[in-house]
């Protein structure tokens, strides 16, 4: 709610803003025991790309919300 509230506070001036909810990718951030299985997981890039496509999409539109999963979903 917070990111809906900024959004229409600055959107008069020209400033755009998007939620990206990213679910479970491969980082450093599990641990080696960890009990998800990390092959169903998304790979980090898959998130930095989707935000670089949402940095260099034409600023006639604008995604309020992404949530980036991966194929099997929640894991």
């Amino acid at each position: 709610m917070f990111s809906a509230g900024l959004s229409e506070e600055v959107r008069k001036q020209g400033v755009l803003v998007t939620t990206v909810m990213p679910g479970p990718a491969r980082t450093e951030i599990w641990p080696a025991d960890s009990e998800f299985d990390k092959s169903k997981m998304m790979p980090a890039s898959a998130v930095s790309e989707q935000i670089r496509d949402l940095i260099l999409m034409p600023r006639d539109r604008n995604i309020d919300k992404l949530t980036i999963m991966p194929p099997e979903g929640t894991l």
